[in-house]
């Protein structure tokens, strides 16, 4: 596909946000992001009806449009339902939110221009923002390989030309909910594309509960994910390192030193361990007998 641009010359971006019973500051992220792009979908992904119809206003109040799924479809899903509508309306790029991410009134153009910067030199996949934690608001690093270039990143922030969507395919649904985006940025490396970070574009994002612990004089964190959450981030990570292993050796071996620091200070400090650890233990059972898609209520 060409070059696809507003009348003003700019190429047209669409935005989609998943929402999964919303806060009321979703109100705030969408009158922030709105100006910014020219199409903006919303996806639900099975909130109560009172959170339904303030979305749906909202959707009326900043002319967006608005996908409602009756149940929880799982985030690689929503998101596949909201490219297929920006497709729909021409955009040249898809920049991908959660409903808890923050994002300043130049965050839009600030991504395009970092985009137009490395795609000169390079073949760009995906352009991740500076994260910034947003209770602590401290940097959230992402991981890079030897070359300097980013390995995964998150889902919210991506900037995405459509053209990568088209060479690449969309989100892998039977990852459901965790490592979705890090499937696809291994996916899109597969491919030869790379992975490249704004250092202009800020995008305030929570890691779960964020929490800080010192013990033995040593300071750390831990995010505090819910014992279904730790199921779907056991079980995915597992599926991606039999997946990827191969290809993706740097960022296997450095997600799996993640993971052995995890599951150390989750029994250190985490509330309800037990349930977490039967929750881990049930995602290995499943990503060593192939059981993918929707498993553990959320």
């Amino acid at each position: 596909m060409g070059k696809v641009s507003t009348p003003r010359g700019r190429p047209i971006v669409g935005a989609i946000i998943v929402t999964y019973h919303p806060s009321p500051q979703i109100r705030d992220h969408i009158a922030v992001l709105r100006p910014q792009v020219d199409e903006l979908v919303i996806v639900d992904n099975g909130s109560n009806a009172a959170e339904r119809a303030n979305l749906e206003n909202l959707a009326r109040v900043f002319r967006c449009r608005s996908i409602f799924n009756e149940q929880n479809l799982g985030l690689a899903a929503a998101l596949n339902l909201g490219i297929r509508c920006i497709e729909e309306s021409a955009c040249a790029f898809v920049v991908l939110f959660d409903q808890d991410s923050c994002v300043s009134p130049e965050f839009v153009a600030s991504m395009l221009s970092s985009y137009r910067l490395f795609a000169s030199d390079l073949p760009v996949a995906l352009v991740a923002p500076t994260y910034i934690d947003k209770k602590s608001h401290v940097p959230i690093p992402l991981p890079t390989n030897r070359k300097g270039l980013v390995m995964t990143t998150m889902t919210s922030g991506s900037f995405i030309p459509l053209k990568t969507i088209r060479i690449c395919g969309l989100f892998d649904e039977a990852f459901f909910v965790d490592y979705v985006d890090t499937e696809y940025c291994l996916r899109v490396q597969a491919e030869g594309l790379v992975i490249v970070q704004s250092d202009t574009a800020q995008l305030f994002h929570s890691l779960g509960n964020l929490a800080f612990h010192r013990i033995a004089g040593r300071n750390f964190s831990v995010t505090n994910h819910s014992a279904s959450r730790r199921y779907y981030i056991t079980r995915n990570r597992l599926f991606l390192y039999r997946r990827y292993l191969s290809r993706s050796f740097e960022w296997a071996a450095w997600d799996f030193r993640r993971m052995l620091a995890e599951t150390v200070k989750l029994i250190l400090v985490e509330d309800d361990r037990p349930r977490k650890i039967v929750s881990i233990l049930r995602g290995v059972g499943d990503a060593l007998f192939g059981r993918s898609g929707y498993r553990v209520p959320l």
